[in-house]
């Protein structure tokens, strides 16, 4: 939780969320598709379900009632989609590390068996989401609502630096 609170205190969350939008927000249900984007983005350096909600929740929960899906909905959809941090390489959980120890695996080959599960996990997240906003008859966001990637870049590029040793190191 303290990592998911340092990392929205320090923009890394908006980062995520930022380029998640770029990636998502134009299509149908886009608050909702932004959220299992950004999830996934920083379940790939958390592994914490909880930090994962923390950071990305306090934004895309409010985006996705403002557009229409109901709370319970944007609430299922950050939680569920917080949950796949636990199995997205390359951070994963604490479970990662035990299998590793207790199967004798080593944690390099656990990242790549888990990409599969990853994939799939949060492929249905976005499947279900679309089906729900498809439903609801929901668009996806405007484009001046969208940020440009140059102007993110520009503004976060720093913070990507950290990101790239810690993984780096974690894969030596």
């Amino acid at each position: 939780v303290l990592f998911g609170v340092l990392a929205q205190a320090s923009g890394l969350g908006q980062l995520f969320i930022d380029l998640a939008t770029i990636l998502a927000g134009r299509y149908a249900g886009g608050p909702a598709k932004v959220s299992v984007v950004s999830s996934g983005f920083f379940g790939m350096i958390s592994g914490s379900p909880i930090a994962n909600t923390v950071t990305t929740g306090a934004f895309t929960i409010p985006m996705m009632k403002k557009k229409g899906f109901s709370p319970s909905f944007a609430a299922a959809v950050e939680a569920s989609s917080s949950c796949g941090g636990q199995v997205t390489p390359p951070i994963m959980g604490a479970s990662a590390f035990v299998m590793s120890e207790m199967l004798g695996i080593p944690y390099n080959e656990i990242i790549l068996i888990a990409i599969v599960p990853a994939f799939f996990h949060y492929l249905a997240a976005l499947s279900m989401v679309h089906l729900e906003a498809k439903r609801l008859g929901l668009e996806g966001m405007a484009a001046e609502d969208i940020p440009r990637l140059k102007d993110v870049m520009r503004r976060s590029w720093h913070l990507m630096i950290p990101l790239t040793v810690m993984v780096t190191l974690l894969l030596l």
